[in-house]
């Protein structure tokens, strides 16, 4: 193995440690409704004692529960280690929605890794 390979198997190492072993997180669909998943994922990191950053994004909301909320993932501070797609009816429009921005300017120098939460009804 080549010394680039080693560099880069190491970047991706340290990309995928920071998704498994987060120190801040981001949750889009994030709402104050108690039985929506944005809710409920948000409830789950807080009751499992995350310590880290949490920062949410709804569109429609400037805060929950005296949280800041950002209306799009573009308007995320750099450094997101995980962002946690928790928005069943519209997960296929979002997708669509950061497929048709630069990915490389407004999401991935934000977000290191992506998670979907889908609930099942």
């Amino acid at each position: 193995m080549g010394k680039d390979q080693v560099q880069a198997l190491s970047a991706m190492d340290k990309a995928v440690h920071r998704l498994l072993s987060p120190k801040s997180i981001a949750i889009v669909g994030a709402s104050a409704e108690p039985t929506s998943m944005g809710a409920r994922t948000l409830s789950a990191i807080e009751r499992f004692g995350f310590k880290g950053e949490v920062h949410l994004v709804n569109p429609k909301r400037s805060e929950i529960d005296g949280r800041p909320c950002v209306p799009t993932v573009a308007d995320l501070p750099p450094g997101v280690d995980a962002l946690i797609l928790s928005i069943p009816t519209v997960i296929g429009s979002v997708i669509g929605a950061m497929i048709a921005v630069d990915l490389n300017e407004t999401v991935m120098r934000r977000v290191i890794g992506v998670v979907m939460v889908i609930m099942l009804v």
